[in-house]
């Protein structure tokens, strides 16, 4: 048997457990990716940014610079032999190890597994699943699941519910769905100027629109681009878009029509001046912020993007979105809009000798920084 066949034949193979098995379907392209989502009974639950897109996009420009291979886990329950959860995964080289991780490389605010809409998991099943989804990662000696939230669309997370992962805070979000939460954070000081704000900025000619059709939003996405390298540039920053494969990546996105991607672009336009421009990501019941850009400095002072980020939130609410999240970071000018903390957790299991190695000296490491600053 020839190398690739033996590759296919492997990941062919089922790793079974006594509710579930796992087919492992490695580098799948697009629409392998549509056809698995397809297949999820009822329709998939998956965050922002793990859409058909947003998985593919990532798979074509940003694995070739961290070595890093590709594979979506299929979980299918074995009482009906349908799927039930899909759990992307890539693996890549740092230092003596490989690390397996969920696609995120700094590009994805959460990561998380999809789900089927009408097939869940009981909860007595989440450590078998578990320890099911560790034995069918290949080509890994640690694994490294970060910022996944505790829910998805309501529906519990069963790799952030292992009683191993570890509570961090990621991300600051207001709640659209519930009346009294908005009673509160609408108090709050940054919604009584945003008013006076944009009509500063309507008075000098300002539009807030959306860009739907591809030129549009490559249009958009494009002097977005250009601002964040030029205002970067000036306070002497790291912008990750200055990477060709991080700047082709969102490209892809930004070349798609919405709903097709899950990237909205949302701009303030003065005649053909991009005053400033917003990349989201939106998925059925959250709207994220990803990139925001200012451009000329005579702007500044009427706050475009503090105006820019109050009408995606009206947007958010005009599509019944339950969730708007300002994204990571704990920046003071979103506690100054009262958003709340979205719990997220991180789960770090070695799966090789090699890897408790790297875990051991990773958090004795750790251990050491905590303590010279106390």
């Amino acid at each position: 048997m020839g190398a690739q066949a033996l590759q296919a034949a492997k990941a062919k193979t089922p790793f079974i457990s006594a509710n579930f098995e796992i087919m492992r379907h490695v580098s799948p392209d697009e629409a392998q990716i549509k056809n698995l989502f397809a297949a999820l009974p009822g329709g998939a639950i998956h965050t922002p940014f793990q859409s058909p897109l947003f998985l593919s996009a990532f798979a074509d420009h940003m694995l070739a610079g961290v070595s890093g291979s590709f594979c979506i886990l299929e979980v299918i329950g074995r009482n009906h032999s349908s799927p039930v959860m899909l759990v992307p995964v890539m693996s890549r080289q740092r230092g003596p190890v490989r690390i397996a991780s969920m696609l995120d490389l700094s590009l994805a605010d959460q990561t998380a597994p999809i789900f089927s809409r009408d097939l869940p998991i009981e909860p007595d099943q989440f450590g078998e699943l578990r320890d099911l989804i560790f034995a069918a990662i290949p080509d890994a000696d640690i694994v490294d699941f970060f910022n996944m939230p505790e829910k998805v669309e309501g529906r519990d997370n069963p790799l952030a519910l292992s009683p191993d992962a570890v509570a961090v805070t990621s991300s600051l979000i207001l709640d659209l769905a519930d009346p009294e939460a908005e009673t509160q954070w609408r108090r709050k000081s940054a919604f009584k100027q945003v008013p006076r704000k944009r009509r500063k900025l309507e008075n000098a000619g300002v539009e807030i629109v959306e860009a739907h059709t591809p030129a549009e939003r490559l249009h958009v996405y494009d002097t977005l681009v250009e601002q964040r390298r030029v205002r970067f540039d000036e306070l002497g920053m790291s912008n990750g878009l200055n990477q060709p494969d991080q700047a082709a990546f969102y490209r892809e996105l930004a070349a798609r029509p919405f709903p097709e991607s899950a990237a909205v672009i949302i701009a303030l336009r003065c005649g053909d001046e991009i005053v400033a421009a917003n990349l989201f990501m939106q998925s059925r019941t959250i709207l994220n912020t990803v990139l925001l850009s200012i451009g000329d400095k005579r702007w500044h002072a009427m706050s475009p993007g503090i105006v820019l980020m109050m009408a995606a939130l009206e947007c958010a609410q005009q599509r019944g979105i339950e969730q708007f999240s300002f994204g990571t970071g704990m920046q003071e000018y979103k506690k100054r809009f009262g958003a709340s903390r979205l719990p997220m957790r991180n789960l770090t299991h070695p799966l090789t000798v090699k890897g408790r190695g790297y875990k051991l000296i990773r958090d004795l490491k750790s251990l050491m920084e905590e303590q010279a600053t106390v």
